[in-house]
């Protein structure tokens, strides 16, 4: 089972709730086809971060079969089951697959980035301690001194004056 970050879960699990009303419920929006594109934008961008791996593979078949292909063509099938006053529309499933895949491809430019970002921050660290390792080791090699002698003092004793 693939981990997943609760808060996108519960974010998502919101949004869910939101387009469930939006797509169930019998009111008419003006601007139908670009809430249709919005939605299955945001959905499927926040199910694509719901899981916790670095499989970017597995990440994204799962993301496009349940999201591009399952919930942007099923929901415009379930919704005329459910409420029989909605009216079937093929271009509503056209805005919402091309929503859902222009999620799905920034998705996966973050996801990316993300990733790369990690990777120049573990480089990073790998080079200050590899630096930091270097003057631990020469240090290593010379002899302890007092801090009179560090700071390049010699004192002399005020008697011998």
């Amino acid at each position: 089972m693939l981990p997943i970050r609760l808060p996108v879960l519960i974010v998502f699990i919101l949004s869910l709730i939101g387009a469930g009303y939006l797509g169930f419920a019998s009111i008419h929006l003006e601007y139908d086809k670009v809430i249709h594109f919005t939605t299955f934008l945001i959905l499927t961008i926040e199910f694509y971060f719901v899981f916790d791996t670095k499989n970017k593979k597995l990440i994204r078949i799962i993301t496009f079969v349940i999201c591009t292909c399952g919930a942007s063509i099923g929901s415009e099938l379930i919704q005329h089951l459910i409420n029989s006053q909605r009216i079937f529309d093929i271009f509503d499933i056209l805005y919402n697959v091309c929503g859902s895949s222009i999620g799905l491809l920034i998705a996966c430019i973050v996801h990316n980035w993300r990733i790369s970002k990690m990777r120049q921050e573990k480089q990073r660290r790998r080079q200050i301690d590899h630096i930091e390792g270097q003057s631990i080791s020469t240090l290593d090699n010379q002899p302890i001194l007092s801090d009179d002698q560090e700071e390049g003092k010699n004192l002399i004793p005020l008697q011998d004056l």
